[in-house]
């Protein structure tokens, strides 16, 4: 409560959130109010369960049509509040009577875990018998987790929980039979992944949570955002190391262990597939340029499209009175474009050696 002369504001315990102000008109004193106070709550804390669960999704559906950005400061609030209301009716979260702090879960970490919470409250929601019971968690200024900073780790013991009890309630009679259920999991999942999300999307869900780092700035995100986008179409920018870069943040920053988690890993492997293709046809052609063939003196056992490729070569070589000095990698943006350049540089110079060979 806060006071402004006869007037006093009202908090939510819970979450911290404004609820109403209340005048003074008996006296100068407050005698009952301070007990009265702890008792009054936002109402969303008397919403039902299946209610919540209901109000979650819809925001979820909001929020990704949106690319994951709030159109206000109230709507972000809104999802915070719902994951923590879900969190009391589960009763997940009980106040330490010694630090009864209230608390709200920042808006990444709303975002991050949305998923998961109305995943695990739904399923909790349809058991036959609700006797499971997941942790506590305890938001405190002790902890200095009042923001839900490790809600993630949280989340992680509680599905920990949710999968020992399904596996002791319904186990599967044989290993093939397990097997078989997995992959048609899988099948049906990625389906569902490819057709519901988008990589603009996704990388809004990335950046909101990763952008809380100082060690991903402004400039940092933008160079990931256009890795992730369009990493496999230009794999000639990038190296390895920079998709580990991409990596580390999302398993260091994001909440995991939810579909979108699964889709970015499906993301980053195909770049990193694509990457290694790139780099793998520079062996090929160094190896071809080592051959000894030459499109310029052409001979019978050099294929169609062997000479096509090198005929760019040759038709420069003529131009040229002297090669060109070796690409430096300060010239060039990215160490992919370095590469590209030096790579074509070597079969550039060794077919110059070949020409000059041939003509002395």
């Amino acid at each position: 409560m806060t006071n402004n002369l006869n007037i006093k504001t009202i908090y939510c315990p819970r979450s911290g959130l404004p609820l109403a102000q209340i005048t003074n008109l008996c006296a100068s004193s407050w005698p009952v109010l301070a007990n009265f106070s702890q008792t009054f709550l936002h109402p969303i804390y008397n919403v039902s369960l299946p209610a919540l669960i209901s109000k979650l999704s819809s925001q979820i559906i909001c929020l990704e049509n949106n690319s994951w950005k709030p159109e206000s400061t109230a709507e972000a609030t809104e999802l915070s509040l719902s994951l923590s209301a879900i969190m009391y009716s589960l009763g997940c979260i009980v106040q330490d009577s010694r630090n009864p702090a209230p608390s709200l879960p920042a808006f990444p970490v709303s975002i991050g875990a949305a998923s998961r919470v109305l995943h695990l409250a739904s399923w909790y929601f349809n058991l036959t018998s609700q006797r499971l019971t997941f942790p506590q968690y305890h938001p405190n200024t002790v902890d200095k987790n009042l923001l839900w900073q490790n809600f993630s780790a949280y989340l992680d013991a509680c599905f920990t929980i949710k999968d020992e009890w399904e596996s002791g309630k319904k186990k599967l009679e044989a290993e093939e039979s397990i097997r078989l259920s997995q992959e048609a999991s899988k099948e049906i999942r990625d389906a569902k992944i490819k057709i519901k999300l988008d990589y603009i999307k996704v990388w809004a869900w990335i950046d909101t949570q990763i952008s809380q780092s100082p060690k991903y700035p402004v400039g940092r995100r933008e160079t990931l955002k256009t890795l992730f986008l369009r990493g496999n179409l230009e794999p000639e920018n990038w190296i390895a190391d920079d998709i580990d870069d991409l990596s580390e943040a999302v398993f260091d920053l994001c909440d995991q262990g939810n579909d979108i988690t699964h889709f970015i890993r499906q993301r980053l492997n195909g770049i990193r597939d694509a990457l290694n293709n790139f780099y793998g046809s520079f062996t090929l052609l160094g190896g071809i340029a080592d051959s000894g063939k030459d499109s310029v003196l052409v001979s019978d056992s050099e294929t169609k499209k062997e000479k096509e490729f090198f005929e760019n070569f040759d038709n420069q070589l003529t131009e040229m009175t002297e090669l060109p000095p070796a690409p430096e990698r300060t010239q060039f943006a990215t160490l992919g474009l370095y590469l590209k350049a030096q790579a074509q540089h070597n079969i550039l110079s060794r077919r110059w050696a070949l020409l000059q060979s041939k003509r002395a």
